[in-house]
């Protein structure tokens, strides 16, 4: 009998999955949604499952709540073929658990998965912007604050990072802080640095 076996890393996947998340970190859902619908229209990557519940979300953001069940349908699909054979990891399934949440305004829930996934993957800015825009959404600016400077700690190039805090601190009417939040996300794209 053969063991589980790992999906295919698909780097034009991969890098559609980055623009898709970078999108959705600057509030362009748009575009998050057109980087995503390229990685489902791939062949089945480790980035799919993910891919489907980050778009399920967009979906959900946009009110499109028949787009965002049709899309955690994709999530079960993809997660019954996991248990029949693929592996998968713990993040990846609290990202999916983190957007059936999202999508049934458990915003509460989704935070608190978002949590366990900073706890998985420590290192990965994605995850603490991430579990921000969830502070953000329950109107916890100062730990949203916080989160995004702990991405920032971790790559101090992660624009979008900059992008989060400087809104954050505009809407906790700090100025100064979103004006060197701004200045420094200003900084970086002058230098080159891609949004990410």
């Amino acid at each position: 009998m053969n063991g589980p076996r790992d999906l295919p890393n698909d780097t034009i996947s991969q890098a559609h999955y980055q623009k898709g998340v970078e999108a959705i970190f600057r509030d362009d859902l748009y575009a998050a949604a057109r980087e995503l619908d390229e990685v489902r229209n791939r062949k089945v990557s480790k980035y799919s499952l993910i891919s489907h519940a980050r778009m399920a979300e967009v979906w959900a953001e946009l009110d499109y709540a028949d787009f965002a069940t049709r899309e955690l349908g994709q999530v079960g699909f993809l997660e019954s073929d996991v248990s029949h054979g693929v592996n998968t990891t713990a993040v990846e399934r609290y990202y999916a658990e983190a957007a059936e949440a999202a999508v049934a305004r458990d915003f509460l829930e989704a935070l608190n998965l978002r949590k366990r996934i900073t706890e998985e993957v420590p290192t990965n800015a994605d995850a603490w912007v991430d579990l921000g825009l969830s502070y953000e959404r329950l109107l916890r600016l100062e730990e949203a604050a916080n989160s995004y400077r702990q991405a920032i700690n971790i790559d101090p190039s992660k624009a979008s990072a900059f992008f989060r805090l400087g809104m954050v601190a505009a809407a906790s009417k700090n100025l100064d802080a979103a004006t060197e939040a701004f200045g420094r996300l200003a900084r970086l794209r002058s230098q080159n640095a891609t949004f990410k």
